[in-house]
């Protein structure tokens, strides 16, 4: 099968956790066994992918889709109502900073920081109203992060902080609009 198309820098980043409830784990694992030849392919319950690294939520999670959420919708118990983060890109220095924290060892600040710097909102969490929407400089501050914290627990911080540098990372030559003296295009 064809990968998902490339992202849209346009499209939102909407990240959800790897263990979150929502996700169909049943479908991801059976799928997941079939390709890498651990399990046999259900007659029922065909499976389009030839390696791990292409499917969906592998490529999900690794952020090869910015965390584009519509190629990964299908693997949602939307019932469940999963915790979604929703990110903003980080600004190149932002990015080079906490990437140098990052080299320099210091890997829990690095990804503390950008999840700070990246979350917007977060929905599907009862009783979290964030307090930096309403401030001007829109980062998390000390209050929300701790009630962050206190819902979700200190490793969310190093999973969507990940994200959030992930998603942060340069437009691939793909992602990219197409230049107006590129190939294909008139003199």
């Amino acid at each position: 099968m064809a990968l998902p198309t490339i992202h849209n820098p346009t499209t939102p980043i909407i990240f959800i956790a790897r263990d979150d409830t929502a996700w169909d784990r049943d479908r991801i694992n059976y799928e997941l066994e079939v390709i890498e030849g651990e399990g046999e392919p259900d007659q029922d319950r065909p499976v389009a992918w030839d390696a791990v690294e292409d499917h969906p939520m592998v490529r999900y999670q690794l952020g090869e889709t910015r965390y584009d959420l519509t190629t990964v919708e299908q693997y949602l118990d939307q019932a469940e109502g999963p915790v979604r983060f929703h990110l903003r890109r980080l600004t190149r220095n932002q990015r080079n900073n906490l990437l140098a924290l990052q080299q320099g060892g210091q890997l829990y600040a690095a990804y503390e920081a950008a999840f700070r710097l990246g979350v917007e909102t977060i929905d599907g969490v009862p009783n979290l109203e964030l307090q930096a929407r309403f401030k001007k400089s829109k980062t998390l501050g000390e209050k929300d992060m701790g009630r962050i914290e206190q819902l979700l627990g200190r490793d969310i911080f190093h999973e969507v902080g990940e994200a959030v540098l992930r998603a942060s990372q340069d437009l691939t030559r793909a992602e990219k609009k197409p230049s107006a003296s590129g190939p294909g295009s008139s003199p």
